[in-house]
């Protein structure tokens, strides 16, 4: 390993550290130090992500790339998700968040499908009528324009 390689990993690294504090953000970093690691590709896949279309957008306006901009931009992307995280533990405090259920996605049981593979459950069909259809009244003579004389 040479002396040029080592940009290469310090911007590796900030990569990591911006994914990192994402992770922190959106509440998806675990809490354990073997989960973290393991989450780590995922954490510098998001970094790369977000702090290459920063780049990209500040390039658009006129910001000249390098490694002082991947560096800066990247710190600002892990302390954005840090402080994002901090402000929800504030407002979480005291009252525990409510989980979807599955009856709150799906809507309730007996309206999704039975597990019979019936279309709709039985007390959702409609009941058929006990009484009988009227048999259908013949016409009149008088009605088909016709007279008999």
């Amino acid at each position: 390993m040479t002396l040029l390689h080592l940009p290469s990993f310090g911007v590796d690294a900030l990569l990591l550290v911006a994914g990192l504090g994402l992770l922190c953000g959106f509440r998806l970093l675990p809490r354990s130090p073997l989960r973290m690691l393991a989450a780590a590709g995922l954490a510098f896949m998001a970094g790369t992500a977000a702090v290459l279309l920063l780049t990209l957008a500040l390039m658009t306006v006129g910001v000249p790339f390098g490694l002082p901009t991947v560096a800066l931009l990247s710190i600002v992307v892990a302390g954005a998700g840090v402080a994002t995280a901090l402000m929800g533990e504030g407002r979480r405090r005291g009252r525990r968040i409510a989980r979807p259920s599955l009856d709150a996605l799906l809507g309730p049981r007996d309206a999704r499908q039975a597990p019979s593979g019936r279309a709709t459950p039985p007390s959702r069909r409609p009941r058929r009528s006990s009484r009988r259809a009227a048999a259908p009244t013949s016409r009149s003579s008088s009605s088909s324009g016709h007279e008999s004389a």
